[in-house]
C-alpha cells in the first residue's frame, strides 16, 4: 500500500487556486472595504528543469533525469447575489521522466499525463470572512491504456478567510482527496500579509513565500511541496512492473517576477530540490519504494496572465 499522503495534480491546484483567489468576494454592506493583496491568476505556462539523481535500492543502481511541463487557465464570474463568484478552471500537467540503469543497464523514458477541471464558489461573508469551496475532479495516467476507473481522483477542499486589516488576512480550511481508492485529509492554514514593499504569502504546510516589491518586479524566496501520483503501466527497471506511480519533492529557493507589459508577468526560480522520493505499486499491490539521493537543482521558467 503506497503512503497515505495527500497528492496531487490537485495538491498543487489547491495552493495555486487558495492564494490567487485571496479575497475575490467582498460583502458590500461591510463598513470598510480593503483592496486584495494579491492579483487574480487567469492563465499560465511554466517549465520545470531538474538535475540528474541517483537512485539506489535493492532493486537498481541508476539516476533519473525529470522535465515537468504545467499549464492552467481560470476564470471567475460574479453571480446574481452580490459579493459570490463562479469559479472555474482546467490544469493540465505534463511530466517527462528518463531513468538509466547501471545494473541491470537499461534505458527508459516516461511521460506522464494530468488533466484537472475546477468547479468552485468564492462567497463574501460579513465581518470581512469569505469562503471558498471548489470541487476538483482529474485523470492522471501515462494514457497507455484506456482509461478507465484507476486513473480518476477527486479532490474537494474548503477554506474560510478573514481579513483582519488592510495589511494582513489569515483562513483555515481542509481538503479532502481520493487517491487510488484511499482517502485523505489535509488541514490548511492560510496567511497573506503585504505592506509597503514587503509581501508574505503561506498556504502550510504546502507553500511558503516571501518577497521584496518594487514597481514593475518583486525578489525573494519560496518553498513549495510537490507531490505527483499517476496511473501507470510503465517500467522503472526490468525487474519493477509498476501499476501505480508517485514521486514527492520540495523546492526551495530564490524567485523573481517581472512585469512585462500590463497583465503579463514573467517569472524565474532556480534552487535546490530536497526531500526526492519515488514510489511505485506493482499489480499485486506491493509498495517498492525509491529514495533519491542526493539532494539535485531546479530551475523553473514561466509566464503568466494575472487582473
Amino acid at each position: 500500500m503506497l503512503k497515505y499522503r495527500f497528492s496531487p495534480p490537485i495538491l498543487m491546484l489547491i495552493s495555486f487556486l487558495l492564494l490567487s483567489i485571496d479575497q475575490y468576494a467582498q460583502q458590500q454592506n461591510d463598513t470598510v472595504s480593503y483592496a486584495r493583496l494579491s492579483k487574480f491568476t487567469i492563465a499560465s505556462l511554466n517549465k520545470y528543469y531538474y538535475s540528474n539523481s541517483d537512485l539506489k535500492s535493492s532493486y537498481l543502481n541508476s539516476d533519473v533525469k525529470m522535465e515537468a511541463l504545467r499549464a492552467s487557465i481560470q476564470i471567475a464570474l460574479p453571480l446574481k447575489n452580490e459579493g459570490s463568484y463562479f469559479y472555474s478552471g482546467l490544469d493540465y500537467i505534463y511530466i517527462n521522466s528518463i531513468t538509466n540503469n547501471n545494473i541491470p543497464e537499461s534505458y527508459y523514458n516516461n511521460v506522464y499525463k494530468s488533466l484537472t477541471y475546477n468547479l468552485g464558489v468564492i462567497t463574501g461573508l460579513k465581518n470581512h470572512w469569505s469562503l471558498l469551496a471548489i470541487v476538483s475532479p482529474a485523470i492522471a495516467s501515462d494514457f497507455k491504456e484506456p482509461i478507465g476507473n484507476d486513473d480518476l481522483m477527486l479532490g474537494i477542499s474548503a477554506i474560510a478567510t478573514k481579513r483582519y486589516n488592510a495589511y494582513f488576512e489569515y483562513g483555515i480550511g481542509f481538503s479532502f482527496n481520493t487517491r487510488f481508492k484511499y482517502e485523505m485529509y489535509l488541514p490548511l492554514l492560510t496567511l497573506q500579509f503585504k505592506k509597503y514593499h514587503h509581501e508574505l504569502s503561506a498556504l502550510l504546510p504546502l507553500q511558503l513565500s516571501a518577497y521584496y516589491c518594487f514597481k514593475r518586479y518583486k525578489i525573494g524566496f519560496e518553498g513549495r511541496l510537490f507531490e505527483n501520483y499517476y496511473n501507470a503501466d510503465d517500467k522503472l527497471a526490468a525487474n519493477i512492473n509498476m501499476d501505480k506511480f508517485g514521486f514527492s519533492k520540495v523546492n526551495f529557493g530564490p524567485r523573481m517576477q517581472v512585469q512585462l507589459f500590463q497583465a503579463l508577468y514573467f517569472n524565474m526560480a532556480g534552487g535546490i530540490t530536497v526531500f526526492n522520493e519515488l514510489t511505485s505499486l506493482n499489480k499485486k499491490g506491493n509498495k517498492e519504494e525509491i529514495t533519491a539521493t542526493p539532494n539535485k537543482l531546479f530551475f523553473n521558467v514561466g509566464l503568466s496572465l494575472q487582473k
